[in-house]
């Protein structure tokens, strides 16, 4: 029955509490509920004296796989762990779905239907909700509520699942199974009315799915971004690949230039454009092949040919379509409901009597190991409910309370890099608040020095806890940026942050333009004259990288580039815009400057023409009117190869 549950409970639900709550809602529910349930099995094996437990080889090559992603993972930071194993595909759906999956196989001997009545539950739910989000009126999206702290966020492509991918993944499941009931009855002629018009309502939504699916576009990373990113993996982290749940760190150090032309340029992306390439990224060539034979496994493992050909085209549409959990979930359960299983006692007997107490020991080492992970995933649920009502008073202006709650946050669950990240900005942010008084106070000033020193402190430790995170780097140079001018070497300080974070996020504009408009902003023109170059050259599309490029020509003194790059700037900017306004005006001016400096030019020209008239110079002639044969060979032009400058590309910054 608790399996049962859990399978109306998962695609339905979401964490209002929490900033992510379908993704990380979904994830803590999963992980949640295994531990509960492993504790149940545990406790029936001692309350029925049961000793006997089913496995099969798939099951064996899925704890292989988790077994090598926890090596993998265990060897990342601390940052890195946390953020790994907090992840929507990280280490917790691993071990949620691994234990789900040997929950699933203890659970009968024989066929069980009885799920898929609960699991229609949900799929009518969501077909129902989805249906009438279709038919609202635009004007009408999107919908929140509450206003002040939404439980919900409506829009056009909203699902209960959480995306449209999982209620397609739901539905195309649901669909596929009464559509079988449908046929069985027709054959049987039985009545068929109810599994028409459940049939009917899925089948709908269905396609209605799809249509959404091509009226937003395809909002994931491109397949060959994802290729690129997959194939330099193999060059630098072969076996191992980056981890589970860390593909966000392939993408920064490895994704092509030719990403920026896309719609999604300024986007991240913490999953690859379909399953295989995220597993081969991920877990590497090891996990990859650990990943073919536990598909492999499952699908033989099945008891008739129609269900393995079933299995195996669910699998394919796993390793062809996007990471998604709900679509993961429902596959393995599937997977699970007929599958080969193999008996196996659990024998320790002891004491004269022969007392089996292999049962009672793993029971026990379930219940501790459960009871600790109780604990500890409840504190990483704390974190995230803090964290959520930081950001709710923030949003009210309420400074104190997003201060406080960010603490709570902190203390709660202290390897959290990114909270540290959002603290290090709240402190800085009510350090210029109180800098920004006209009247500020000796005391104001020693508060705003104090919330300086956390926002820098807390910064460092963001990096310290995920060094190879671009984000972090990021964030910890606009600190110090902010503090130029006030404390000594923090522009030093900031060039250097700058440096690490391109480093690590190689190919991102952005980046490159906010490290020249600091150089612009401390007179290095030449530097940021070349970060621009390289920001146009990363995406030529970019019309703050051009106008950035023409400012720095422009305090250059070389006006002749300034005019060419304004003018490619403003061919890029919408024409009914402002800032296309703004920069005809200046291109007006510029464009007069530069005719008055030609014209300067040319009258200064011809004056020195004027001055240096002279008749053209007669051949060298020695008197006698004899000729000198001189040999030809060795007076023509040197031949020089020339190796271009390799341009490590840009971003670019307003002055």
């Amino acid at each position: 029955m608790y399996l049962k549950v859990w399978l109306l409970v998962l695609p339905i639900f979401f964490l209002p509490v929490v900033v992510d709550s379908f993704g990380f809602g979904k994830n803590w529910l999963m992980l949640l509920t295994m531990l509960l349930g492993i504790i149940i099995w545990g406790m029936a094996l001692v309350i029925r004296k049961e000793n006997k437990i089913f496995i099969g080889k798939g099951l064996g090559w899925l704890i292989t796989l988790t077994v090598w992603a926890t090596i993998v993972w265990y060897f990342g930071e601390a940052g890195v762990r946390m953020r790994t194993f907090m992840g929507t595909s990280g280490l917790a759906l691993m071990w949620s779905m691994t234990i789900w999956t040997f929950l699933w196989m203890q659970a009968s001997e024989e066929k069980d239907e009885g799920g898929e009545k609960w699991l229609i539950v949900a799929g009518i739910l969501v077909a129902l909700s989805s249906l009438v989000v279709f038919l609202l009126p635009a004007a009408k999206l999107p919908i929140s509520w509450p206003k002040q702290n939404p439980i919900i966020n409506i829009n056009s492509d909203w699902s209960l699942t959480g995306s449209v991918l999982g209620e397609l993944w739901l539905l195309g499941i649901l669909g596929t199974i009464w559509i079988k009931k449908l046929a069985e009855k027709i054959k049987r002629k039985e009545g068929y009315v109810g599994e028409m018009a459940i049939t009917a309502i899925l089948v709908l939504v269905l396609f209605l799915d799809v249509f959404k699916m091509f009226r937003s576009g395809w909002n994931y990373l491109d397949i060959n971004s994802s290729w690129t990113i997959a194939t330099e993996s193999l060059k630098y982290r072969p076996l191992q690949g980056v981890g589970a749940g860390n593909y966000l760190e392939a993408f920064n150090k490895w994704r092509p230039v030719a990403f920026n032309n896309s719609k999604n340029w300024s986007g991240s992306f913490g999953w690859a454009a379909n399953g295989g390439l995220q597993l081969w990224t991920e877990l590497g060539i090891v996990g990859l092949i650990i990943g073919i034979l536990t598909m492999r496994a499952l699908i033989k493992g099945q008891k008739n040919k129609s269900r393995k050909i079933g299995i195996a085209l669910g699998g394919v549409m796993l390793v062809l379509t996007p990471f998604n959990l709900v679509g993961l979930m429902l596959m393995m359960w599937l997977v699970t409901r007929e599958i080969e299983k193999k008996e196996r006692s659990l024998m320790l007997k002891v004491g004269e009597k022969g007392l089996n107490a292999a049962p009672i020991i793993l029971a026990v080492v379930v219940l501790l190991g459960s009871g600790f992970g109780l604990y500890w995933w409840t504190r990483v649920l704390l974190g995230e409910t803090y964290l959520k009502k930081s950001l709710v008073a923030a949003v009210n202006n309420d400074g104190g309370s997003t201060y406080i709650w960010q603490i709570k946050a902190i203390t709660a669950n202290a390897n959290n890099a990114e909270y540290r990240r959002i603290y290090s900005q709240t402190n800085l942010a009510l350090a210029i608040g109180l800098m920004s008084n006209k009247d500020i106070t000796n005391d104001q000033k020693e508060k705003a020095a104090v919330l300086i020193q956390q926002a820098v402190r807390e910064g460092k430790a963001a990096v310290a806890l995920d060094t190879r995170n671009a984000s972090y780097w990021s964030n910890l140079a606009s600190i110090y940026r902010q503090l130029v001018g006030s404390v000594e070497g923090s522009a030093d300080w900031s060039y250097e942050a700058y440096s690490q974070a391109i480093g690590l996020d190689s190919v991102n504009p952005s980046l490159r333009l906010d490290f020249g408009g600091l150089l612009f902003a401390t007179g290095r023109y030449e530097e940021a004259d070349r970060l621009f170059e390289q920001v146009v050259s990363l995406k030529p599309d970019l019309a703050n990288g051009w106008y950035n490029w023409a400012y720095t020509a422009k305090n250059m003194n070389k006006l002749s580039s300034a005019v060419a790059r304004l003018s490619q700037a403003l061919s890029l900017v919408p024409i009914d815009s402002g800032d296309y306004d703004k920069a005809s005006k200046e291109l007006e001016a510029w464009n007069k400057e530069y005719e008055a400096l030609i014209k300067q030019q040319q009258g200064l020209q011809q004056e020195k023409e004027a001055e240096t008239l002279k008749l053209p110079e007669a051949l060298p002639d020695d008197g006698n009117n004899s000729s000198v044969v001189v040999p030809t060979g060795g007076l023509e032009p040197p031949v020089v190869e020339v190796t271009p400058t390799p341009s490590d590309g840009g971003v670019i910054i307003e002055p």
